[in-house]
């Protein structure tokens, strides 16, 4: 009988599978070749502060965004080993590129890591994944 845990673990592979994205690890922007890899993301976590005044003073119940997430397959990574370290930037596609901030502590399968977007000057020229 399969428990709760493996079930889990074998819908978000399957997610992963489905929603991922191609995209190259490069070791910084100026690389010029990466490794393919795939993510899921970029994701926007949003918090709600319902409580109160916002501290921005605009009322209660505002948006805010915080900053945007990778999710990265543990075991390709290890596979292929790679590790995810700050500056390392993910090319997804021309003029699409993001700068590992920081990664969480790994959650099961998955590495979870905060980005930066690059701006449009930083991403010309960067290599992009072929189609997987």
């Amino acid at each position: 009988m399969v428990n709760w845990r493996q079930a889990k673990r074998k819908m978000r592979r399957d997610v992963h599978l489905v929603m991922g994205v191609p995209a190259l690890l490069l070791a910084s922007v100026t690389a010029t070749s990466g490794i393919a890899i795939t993510i899921r993301g970029p994701h926007h976590k949003r918090e709600m502060n319902l409580v109160g005044n916002s501290p921005t003073g605009e009322g209660w119940a505002q948006r805010e965004d915080t900053q945007p997430r990778l999710i990265f397959d543990r075991l390709e990574l290890e596979s292929k080993n790679l590790r995810l370290l700050p500056n390392v930037v993910i090319s997804v596609e021309p003029g699409e590129a993001y700068q590992i901030a920081v990664t969480r502590p790994r959650d099961d399968e998955w590495i979870i890591a905060e980005v930066e977007p690059l701006t449009a000057d930083e991403v010309l020229g960067l290599p992009v994944p072929e189609a997987m």
